[in-house]
């Protein structure tokens, strides 16, 4: 094997790991933000109840 050939086999092999890195990033991305939306619409929920406390609280 010639070390040229060599170093293409290399960078081959290296461009396929980025490739599956790139993958796994672009799932936890995907999960994250589904997480995060969940969150803020669960807080936002929170944030519902407790103004409809406060305001049932003034008219009793």
């Amino acid at each position: 094997m010639t070390m040229i050939y060599h170093h293409h086999m290399l960078e081959e092999q290296v461009r396929e790991h980025r490739r599956e890195i790139e993958a796994v990033n672009r799932e936890a991305w995907k999960w994250a933000d589904r997480r995060k939306a969940r969150r803020t619409a669960k807080t936002a929920s929170r944030g519902g109840v407790q103004m409809l406390i406060a305001a049932l609280g003034r008219w009793l």
